[in-house]
């Protein structure tokens, strides 16, 4: 995440944009959080995490 090596999809994009965050909330919540969840996707069985952290804006997402 610090060096900007990484790819957001097209699909986290859209859903960042219906919850008004950026690019940049976004690498602020993942480099500030915590994971408060890990799940597993019932369909592709991917491991996915929530995490909460502070948007750019000092919001708690």
């Amino acid at each position: 995440m610090r060096t900007l090596n990484y790819v957001v999809s097209t699909h986290a994009a859209e859903e960042l944009e219906d919850d008004n965050l950026s690019i940049l909330d976004l690498e602020s919540i993942i480099l500030t959080g915590q994971i408060t969840e890990r799940q597993r996707d019932a369909q592709t069985r991917e491991s996915k995490v929530v995490i909460s952290g502070a948007t750019l804006g000092d919001n708690t997402a």
